[in-house]
């Protein structure tokens, strides 16, 4: 049997301490020299704030909770590597001259990195938002001076739309993050053009790992999610484990430090996840001759027509670029006549679509035709497209697919 082809990290893995807990990283080390009056954490619904001194006073609270909720015991090592691989792979982006707005919740493994655990290491300023507003969050986040956008693709394609607030307010603005899909290429342009100074860089990962981030000096390679953060070892394999040829997209296979060890109290789960030391991701994905990686689905999430896998995100952007669209989502619907899934489409129409009184059909059938103008014919719109009010989205923004309609009936149907 041949060796497995790995693809490791081009950035040199940290040294990660196995004798120090996260409190005791935090009081012990201060990378960027921050002063302990800075302020680097307040709300917008009662105004407290946290210095950087002050927050690691209490850090002791948050070891107490690991140990008793979590069962972490000496020697355990929790997220000390996470944080450390996050900062090697990207000193610049992490440093405690970074300020922006935050609204999903802290609990979330993007908060609990971002803010919790990151922040209040590096010293980085972050305004917690406690309802997720587009409004709210562009004038924060001009109040704020804030010079980082973490966003999704939804709220991207949302600021792209608006014409109420004046993106020039956001003049020091020099990094968008923006995770979890594919941007249509309208709504990257519309950025270059208003914040020309603030390149679009996407990283990826879960709550399992941080798996890899695309640096803004490769922003330019768009579409991409850049390369394995340090200390990541990752393969390609396809439906029976095999590695895939170079190029060839497959599911995404991870190892090294920062990945999670198990789910608590469910064993079940832990062992459908792991192969050996290797963990599953769920994703497919491909990686080009120079590292960089792409993509494509989650594995889950991917419509079988015919026997050809149609990615959601890939129409989803191209709706997002239709004039009329707000946002719009993909999923699959099963078509009895063909016995088949086939792609259909929710989308929710701008105001100034809504204010035209323009005929829904006539619109869904142009919505239709401008997505499968732009694709491969099995990858074109069979189910249609349906207008809603809302798309359904979580807490921080993200499509919820398994909410809508089409997912809904056919599960409800699965369960009679």
């Amino acid at each position: 049997m041949s060796s497995p082809k790995i693809y490791i990290s081009p950035y040199p893995p940290p040294q990660v301490p196995t004798d120090v807990s996260v409190s005791q990283l935090l009081q012990l080390y201060n990378p960027d020299d921050v002063e302990g009056e800075k302020v680097i954490c307040e709300d917008d619904w009662t105004g407290r704030k946290i210095t950087y001194a002050g927050i690691r006073e209490d850090g002791a609270r948050g070891a107490y909770g690991l140990r008793i909720v979590a069962g972490v015991e000496e020697g355990d090592v929790v997220c000390i590597s996470s944080m450390l691989s996050v900062r090697t792979t990207e000193p610049h982006y992490w440093d405690a001259s970074i300020r922006g707005v935050f609204f999903a919740p802290l609990c979330h493994i993007y908060g609990l990195v971002t803010v919790a655990l990151m922040g209040t290491w590096i010293g980085l300023y972050t305004m917690l938002q406690k309802k997720y507003t587009l409004s709210s969050y562009l004038e924060l986040s001009a109040q704020t001076k804030s010079n980082a956008l973490r966003i999704l693709p939804t709220i991207a394609v949302q600021i792209s739309k608006q014409s109420s607030f004046d993106l020039s307010r956001l003049r020091n603005v020099k990094y968008i993050m923006c995770s979890g899909a594919v941007l249509p290429t309208p709504t990257i342009r519309h950025f270059q053009e208003h914040l020309p100074n603030a390149p679009i860089f996407q990283g990826y990962g879960m709550t399992e790992t941080n798996i890899t981030m695309l640096k803004p000096e490769s922003a330019h390679r768009v579409g991409s999610v850049g390369k394995l953060f340090a200390g990541i070892e990752a393969r390609i394999v396809d439906e029976k484990g095999s590695d895939v040829a170079d190029g060839a997209q497959g599911e995404m296979l991870v190892r090294g430090p920062s990945i999670f060890r198990r789910y608590l109290r469910n064993e079940e789960a832990t062992r459908e996840t792991f192969d050996g030391e290797w963990m599953r991701t769920g994703d497919v994905v491909r990686v080009d001759r120079e590292g960089y990686w792409w993509l494509v689905e989650r594995k889950k999430e991917l419509i079988k027509y015919k026997g050809y896998q149609v990615p959601p995100a890939e129409l989803e952007a191209h709706l997002n670029s239709h004039p009329q669209v707000r946002e719009g989502a993909v999923c699959a619907l099963w078509d009895e006549d063909q016995g088949t899934e086939v792609p259909i489409a929710y989308v929710a129409l701008t105001a100034e679509a809504k204010a035209s009184k323009m005929d829904s059909n006539a619109l869904g059938v142009d919505i239709r035709q401008h997505v499968d103008a732009k694709v491969a014919a099995y990858k074109k719109l069979r189910g249609g497209v349906v207008i809603l009010e809302e798309i359904p989205k979580s807490g921080n923004g993200k499509v919820l697919r398994r909410l809508l309609p089409a997912r809904l009936a056919r599960e409800r149907k699965g369960r009679l």
